[in-house]
C-alpha cells in the first residue's frame, strides 16, 4: 500500500509560495476589465497586419478568455474581430470585448513595449493554450509559432503538460531562505500551465546549494502541483511527493547541465520522472518531463524576510 502525501512543513512553505506568486499573476487573474456597454463588433480596418506577443492566457468561462498581450506592430480596438491561431494551425474566431493597460481600462492598443490585459470572446468550444498567435480575420496565419514557448514540457497523469515561467520562478537559494525549509540551500523550478483552462502549477525543490549535474531523489526532493486540470477553482487538486512519508514511491530529478553565468545567475537543464501521490491520500499519478537552459536567479546570502542577497 501506498503512503499517503502528507503537508510536510516544507509543503507548509510550498504553499506560502504559492500565495506569494499569485500575486504577481496579470491583473486579469485577480480583477478583469470591465466590458464596454456598446461594442463595434466590425472587423478592423487597420492597414498594417496587427503583430503581437502573447504572454499568458486563462480561461474565464465557456469560449472566454483573458490574455497578456503586446502589439508590436498595427492596432487593436475593442471591439475589434480577431483570429487565434495555435501552433497546430486550428483558428477559432473571436472578439475583443474588453482591454486594459496595467491601471485602467483602455479603448484601443497601438504598437509599443507595455503589456496590456484583453478579454476576448470566442466559440465556447475553444481549446488551446499560451502557444498561438493574435492576427487579423482571415489573415495568414504563417507567424503561428513553430517552436513552444514552454519552460516545461511533458505529461502529468499520461495527459500532455506544457509549464511556462513567470516572475521567480527560478531560483537557486544558496545559503536557504529564513524559516523555510529548516534553512537548507535549495534549488526551486516553478512552472504554471499553459492551457487556458489549467491552473496547476508544479513546484519542484531540490536541496542542494550547487545544482551540479546528477540525480537527486529520496530527501534531496519536494514536489507539490497543485490547482485544478479544469480551471475549476472551487475544486482544486493537490499531488505532490514528501520523503520518507513517500519512500514506497519512486521519483527523481536529473539536472543534466548548469552552467553558471556570473556570481548572480546561470542556466539549467534537466528531467523529472516517477509519481505524484495525492495529499492526504493514497492515488498515485505518473509524471515525467523535461527543462531545457532556464535562466536561473542565484542568491548568495541567506534570502531574510523578502529581501536576499544578490
Amino acid at each position: 500500500m501506498q503512503s499517503a502525501f502528507r503537508l510536510s512543513g516544507y509543503y507548509t512553505g510550498l504553499l506560502f509560495f504559492l500565495f506569494l506568486s499569485a500575486g504577481c499573476q496579470s491583473p486579469q487573474g485577480n480583477a478583469e476589465p470591465s466590458a464596454s456597454p456598446s461594442i463595434n463588433s466590425s472587423p478592423s480596418k487597420n492597414n498594417e497586419p496587427l503583430v503581437a506577443t502573447i504572454g499568458n492566457v486563462y480561461a474565464k468561462g465557456s469560449g472566454k478568455f483573458d490574455i497578456d498581450i503586446q502589439v508590436k506592430k498595427g492596432k487593436l480596438k475593442l471591439g475589434d474581430k480577431v483570429d487565434i491561431v495555435n501552433a497546430s494551425g486550428i483558428r477559432y474566431a473571436a472578439t475583443v470585448s474588453a482591454m486594459r493597460n496595467p491601471y485602467e481600462d483602455v479603448k484601443e492598443i497601438e504598437d509599443n513595449e507595455t503589456t496590456h490585459y484583453i478579454v476576448v470572446m470566442g466559440p465556447a468550444d475553444a481549446r488551446f493554450d499560451a502557444d498561438f498567435v493574435l492576427v487579423n480575420p482571415g489573415a495568414d496565419a504563417a507567424a503561428a509559432p513553430v517552436a513552444s514557448r514552454a519552460a516545461f514540457t511533458g505529461h502529468i497523469n499520461n495527459q500532455p503538460w506544457k509549464g511556462a515561467e513567470f516572475p521567480y520562478s527560478f531560483s537557486l537559494f544558496q545559503k536557504g531562505v529564513e524559516k523555510f525549509a529548516g534553512n537548507k540551500p535549495y534549488l526551486m523550478l516553478a512552472f504554471r500551465s499553459m492551457d487556458a483552462t489549467d491552473d496547476r502549477q508544479l513546484t519542484i525543490m531540490v536541496f542542494t546549494s550547487t545544482a551540479q549535474p546528477g540525480i537527486y531523489e529520496k530527501d534531496k526532493l519536494e514536489i507539490l502541483l497543485s490547482g485544478s486540470p479544469s480551471g475549476n477553482i472551487t475544486n482544486p487538486e493537490m499531488w505532490g511527493y514528501a520523503f520518507p512519508a513517500n519512500k514506497q514511491v519512486q521519483l527523481k530529478v536529473e539536472i543534466i547541465s548548469f552552467n553558471k553565468q556570473d556570481n548572480n545567475s546561470g542556466t539549467i537543464s534537466g528531467k523529472i520522472s516517477g509519481h505524484l501521490v495525492k495529499a492526504l491520500g493514497k492515488d498515485i499519478i505518473p509524471i515525467e518531463g523535461s527543462f531545457t537552459n532556464l535562466k536561473v536567479t542565484i542568491y548568495n546570502e541567506p534570502y531574510l524576510g523578502g529581501k536576499p542577497g544578490l
